[in-house]
């Protein structure tokens, strides 16, 4: 079986599409509303607090740090793949980082 990734930008049907595999019977997550993704620190690694309005509009803000999807809650999903097919709905941008299995 297989984790499956479905991305693409704001309104192209990636909660569309899932709620439609969902109806299938498939089991399907995504990844801002399970809290999967997290911003850290680019240097240290370590997580930081979502960043206030302010710093959102400061350059060196992300420059310092990137937002990333969590290892662990992917790395479960790909061990449940292995019997079935999982799907995984994430909005990528360019900050984005995401766990390599």
């Amino acid at each position: 079986m297989a984790l499956i990734y479905i991305t693409g930008p704001t309104a192209a049907g990636k909660t569309t599409v899932g709620e439609a595999l969902r109806a299938k019977g498939y089991e399907v997550h995504d990844t801002d509303d399970e809290g999967m993704r997290h911003w850290c620190n680019k240097y240290t690694k370590e997580p930081v607090a979502a960043p206030v309005k302010n710093a959102l509009q400061n350059p060196q803000w992300h420059e310092d740090h990137i937002f990333t999807l969590s290892r662990q809650p992917v790395e479960k999903l790909h061990e449940e793949a292995k019997n079935k097919t999982i799907f995984l709905c994430e909005l990528p941008t360019a900050t984005t980082q995401t766990a390599s299995i």
